[in-house]
């Protein structure tokens, strides 16, 4: 009988036990002071994985260590998160709908540079995103004003022109087209609103006025020939993008760096040669992109 007791005291023990092991809560600091008493489920170098206490049974909520200030446990011990490296602007909270666009991305990107349709040319490109903060892009631009220049003109009907080939790279005048390569860093990964950064190489091609004269009668009478040249550029690129549906987006970029032009010249009867210019690079752009 005696044996019995104890034996049911034990049990019971053990029931008692566990069931505050059950109950057990732990308590979840934000940076902002506010507490949530929660389950700790896991924590690993980046997020903090936890049930809500009062809703055991409820969805699992994941929030960003840098959010958490500490976490005290149920056996009393503390886990301290250290914000020194933690810049202010990651500090913001994330909505969900950045939170699902920075999980959730297409990795396709198509984009028209709207702006350039101002400077006679049409201009597109493609994005490969083959991890949330790194892409390659391929950019090709197009330039119509080059489509109305004759093969020749008189001396006399550049009078009131500039003969030169008009242009510093991307932009000039007389552009066929442009394409090349770009390398882009998103420094916070995919999302609503990134800021982005990194090198582009580009190659392009344009058209203008090479100067021809001859020794024969009459002399001193010379004329312009349209002839073809050539520029490569690198620039750092940076600039925002903001998404506003998971595939709709608008963009602004610019670009600095060094381009070298690669033309021929002629006067008189010296043979042309060939000439180069070297100076600074610049571009700008408003785009609107599609993403798949």
């Amino acid at each position: 009988m005696e044996i019995s007791k104890v034996v049911r005291g034990i049990l019971f023990l053990m029931l008692l036990i566990s069931s505050m092991h059950v109950v057990a809560q732990d308590t979840l600091i934000k940076i902002n002071n506010s507490r949530v008493l929660t389950i700790i489920l896991e924590v690993t170098p980046k997020v903090v994985k936890y049930k809500r206490f009062d809703n055991a049974e409820g969805p699992l909520y994941i929030t960003d260590r840098r959010q958490i200030s500490r976490i005290i446990y149920s056996n009393g011990t503390i886990d301290t998160f250290s914000l020194k490296t933690v810049k202010p602007d990651s500090l913001k909270p994330r909505t969900a709908k950045d939170l699902k666009l920075a999980t959730n991305f297409n990795k396709d990107f198509l984009s028209v540079v709207v702006s350039d349709i101002f400077f006679g040319n049409l201009s597109i490109g493609y994005e490969r995103i083959f991890q949330p903060k790194w892409s390659i892009k391929i950019p090709f631009s197009m330039g119509f004003r080059s489509y109305g220049m004759k093969d020749t003109v008189s001396q006399n009907s550049l009078h009131e022109w500039d003969p030169s080939w008009d242009g510093t790279g991307y932009y000039a005048k007389y552009k066929t087209f442009s394409t090349g390569i770009e390398l882009y860093y998103y420094t916070g990964g995919q999302g609503t609103l990134r800021y982005f950064i990194g090198p582009a190489f580009e190659y392009g091609q344009f058209y203008y006025w090479l100067y021809q004269s001859t020794s024969s009668f009459p002399f001193h009478t010379g004329y312009y020939k349209k002839d073809r040249g050539s520029y490569s550029a690198i620039l750092v690129k940076n600039g925002l993008i903001y998404q506003l549906t998971k595939n709709f987006n608008i963009s602004f970029h610019v670009g600095m760096g060094l381009f070298s032009a690669k033309t021929r010249y002629g006067d008189n009867d010296f043979t042309p040669m060939l000439f180069f210019d070297e100076g600074g690079a610049y571009e700008l752009g408003i785009n609107v992109g599609f993403k798949f």
